[in-house]
């Protein structure tokens, strides 16, 4: 059951809002006396008129194994309100759970490019592995590489390098001829 005091804007309270839930599990709000589904809580809690029934859903929660709150930090929240420093705890702890949704968010985005470079490898794999059975050898041939539109002036001006380059050598391919020495008469 939850209760939550409303105000009706003359700054007195009204009577305050109390949601039942039966063992059916239907809830029912007895300040409108209808029963109520978990999107009209929700409206409720948007709306504003939430700090009871947050306490209650999270206290609900807590006997089915889901403890989000350990027992030791509501002790702690209950001594900030006896010492005077709510306003700080809450302001803690509502920056705190900024951050921890931030982070939350960005881990479940380096998830999200986990998932996609996996997809990509695995695309890659297939395509690695298919090739391979297609080739006659069991092994993917190499791609051909692209055309190059220069190509030609390039095995071109390779073929000229390659004449004058022999021509070089032709010339040095016959050595110079090398004057004798005059010889020496032998000895007797």
């Amino acid at each position: 059951m939850a209760h939550h005091d409303r105000s009706n804007g003359a700054g007195r309270a009204e009577q305050p809002v109390v949601i039942r839930k039966y063992a059916n599990r239907r809830l029912y709000n007895t300040g409108t006396t209808e029963f109520v589904t978990l999107d009209d809580i929700r409206k409720m809690v948007v709306a504003g008129d939430s700090s009871s029934i947050l306490a209650q859903i999270v206290a609900e929660h807590e006997p089915r194994g889901e403890a989000i709150l350990p027992h030791e930090v509501l002790r702690q929240i209950i001594s900030a309100y006896e010492q005077g420093v709510s306003a700080q705890l809450s302001d803690y702890l509502k920056s705190s759970m900024e951050t921890f949704t931030d982070n939350w968010r960005r881990l479940d985005a380096l998830g999200e490019i986990g998932r996609q470079n996996l997809k990509i490898l695995r695309n890659s794999m297939t395509t690695i592995f298919a090739q391979a059975a297609a080739s006659p050898r069991g092994v993917a041939e190499p791609p051909e590489p692209e055309p190059d539109a220069n190509l030609e002036g390039q095995v071109s001006d390779l073929k000229a390098e390659i004449r004058e380059l022999r021509r070089q050598l032709g010339e040095r391919a016959t050595p110079p001829q090398r004057k004798k020495p005059p010889s020496k008469p032998r000895p007797r």
